[in-house]
């Protein structure tokens, strides 16, 4: 399957034509026979999976970033509320969205800018948005 989708084939003709080579060859020639609707249903379930994880994992590593950079955004605010800046100095001096520096800074003051809560209860908040 792999091979005819390097040569620009999609997904069901690869498919199709990888189930008549295993024939041809006599490779689960018994197998296909007995079972061929269920081996193709399972390899477009395996190449879906695969397609799947391949997504999640780029998502991941979207995340993770879009992650660091949140907590060191938090970092620089927290440094700079402990040294007396305002919000929108603060905001001004990041080059940032004053919406999201006000936010990050609330969050912050209850907490007593420590970094990691802040992060977490902006996580928590961020996930009570999602499900209103």
């Amino acid at each position: 399957m792999r091979e005819y989708q390097e040569e620009k084939l999609g997904r069901d003709e690869s498919i199709r034509k990888a189930i008549l080579d295993c024939q041809r060859e006599g490779i689960f020639a018994e197998f296909v026979r007995e079972h061929g609707t269920e081996a193709v249903n399972m390899l477009y379930t395996q190449f879906n999976m695969d397609d799947a994880l391949d997504v999640r994992y780029e998502e991941g590593m979207e995340d993770g970033i879009a992650k660091g950079e949140l907590r060191l955004l938090i970092r620089l605010i927290c440094a700079k509320l402990r040294k007396g800046d305002t919000p929108d100095q603060i905001a001004e001096d990041l080059l940032a969205d004053p919406e999201q520096i006000n936010r990050i800074c609330s969050v912050a003051e209850t907490c007593g800018f420590d970094e990691n809560t802040v992060y977490e209860n902006l996580q928590v908040e961020e996930k009570n948005k999602d499900r209103a």
